[in-house]
């Protein structure tokens, strides 16, 4: 192997040592929060999420089960409407994956940062949030 490709690969691997340790700093920090957003809501109806780590953004967040009037304003976007409108099943997520982004916390600077650096991630946190329903639904026998 040639000197320069030695060297280039041992900066490759320093930066991803260096981009490991700092996720693993900020996971700490994330699962003690996440862990008071368990407590609060239950630990079944919360779930956690590990999006793409980058410096500066959050390496785990915590989406917790919608109340019925979330699960119902959801429903009622996805849902055609009598003039014939097809329902928005996307809009729906996002506005359900941001009601129920539990943390980060609504006023965070680092939810502010996910939300930038990750259009759309939003609708992945609504989709889980009807995973929860779904697994909700199916422990108390009406799945």
């Amino acid at each position: 192997m040639s000197d320069r490709l030695a060297e280039i690969q041992a900066r490759r691997a320093a930066t991803r040592a260096a981009l490991e340790e700092a996720r693993n700093t900020q996971l700490a920090t994330d699962l003690e929060e996440i862990e008071a957003v368990e407590l609060q809501y239950g630990p079944s109806s919360v779930v956690v999420e590990h999006p793409v780590f980058a410096p500066g953004l959050p390496a785990a967040v915590a989406v917790r089960c919608p109340k019925t009037a979330e699960v119902k304003r959801y429903q009622d976007t996805i849902r055609p409407s009598k003039r014939g409108d097809m329902g928005d099943p996307i809009q729906a997520a996002r506005q359900l994956g941001l009601v129920c982004l539990a943390y980060p916390p609504q006023d965070s600077p680092l939810r502010a940062a996910l939300l930038e650096q990750r259009p759309g991630i939003e609708v992945d946190f609504g989709n889980a949030a009807m995973r929860l329903v779904a697994a909700k639904a199916e422990d108390e026998g009406k799945g």
